[in-house]
């Protein structure tokens, strides 16, 4: 199992009736990108959608922890979408593929997944043909051997 957490020390209490006032600094701000992102080779925006106007360091963004959870009672039914028909997996079994992955972009953001939950594209969660909803898989990019962790929820 991989888990990510960050943690940040607690601020001292002042007492300001025992002492002279003392300025306190304001909280960090959320960590932005600090690096160009490598241009896109495959899959990236649709017509008008892409990225948001400031996304964060995607570096920054912990991997989903994967936890057991029941299959969604409705997400999982088969479906046809662009003249394709599925039948999505009703247990959770070894899987193993290798293709090209792509992603929603701020054109979605905010909106309903067929799990029902509400779409955050800075998150780490995904949308697969036929794993069960929800799951958890490990994506790889064989050309530079990162990966991440994903939660299944589309």
């Amino acid at each position: 199992m991989l888990a990510a957490c960050g943690t940040q020390s607690p601020r001292p209490v002042i007492d300001r009736a025992d002492g002279p006032e003392i300025a306190v600094p304001p909280a960090p701000t959320p960590v932005m990108a600090k690096k160009a992102q490598p241009p896109v080779k495959f899959g990236g925006g649709y017509k008008d959608d892409g990225p948001g106007d400031n996304p964060p360091d995607i570096d920054a963004i912990p991997n989903a922890v994967p936890r057991a959870e029941p299959l969604h009672r409705f997400a999982n039914n088969p479906y046809s979408a662009l003249g394709r028909d599925y039948v999505p997996r009703r247990e959770h079994k070894p899987y193993a593929g290798r293709g090209i992955g792509s992603w929603y972009g701020k054109r979605y953001h905010g909106q309903k997944t067929s799990s029902g939950e509400i779409y955050d594209m800075y998150a780490m969660t995904a949308a697969h043909p036929i794993l069960p909803i929800p799951s958890y898989a490990r994506v790889s990019n064989p050309a530079n051997g990162r990966s991440v962790v994903v939660r299944i929820n589309d």
